[in-house]
């Protein structure tokens, strides 16, 4: 799903984190009950129930979440590319020479 990222969503599934929620986990958690994944697996409490919910309801084969809107600040945030503080220089080569 645009905006969420897998790394946030399987630790949020994993265990709970206070005042954190990945965009998208209602998706992953709903594929998580269609694929039958054991419920021993998720950790997190609160996802754990939803789960449960799901599978008892049967309401696993149509689709019935609303697609969510995707604003600039609700995205799972990005992981900053490390960077060197200066750029690398090639070495020099040596020319060998016999004696």
């Amino acid at each position: 799903m645009k905006g969420s990222n897998i790394v946030d969503l399987v630790n949020d599934t994993l265990r709970s984190k206070k005042g954190f929620e990945p965009y998208g986990w209602q998706y992953f958690v709903r594929g998580l009950a269609k694929s039958n994944a054991p419920e021993s697996m998720i950790g997190n409490e609160s996802r754990r129930d939803v789960v449960r919910q799901i599978k008892q309801s049967g309401v696993l084969k149509p689709r019935t979440l609303p697609t969510p809107e995707l604003k600039g600040s609700e995205s799972t945030p990005r992981r900053r590319k490390h960077t060197l503080p200066h750029p690398i220089k090639p070495m020099k080569r040596f020319q060998w020479q016999t004696l």
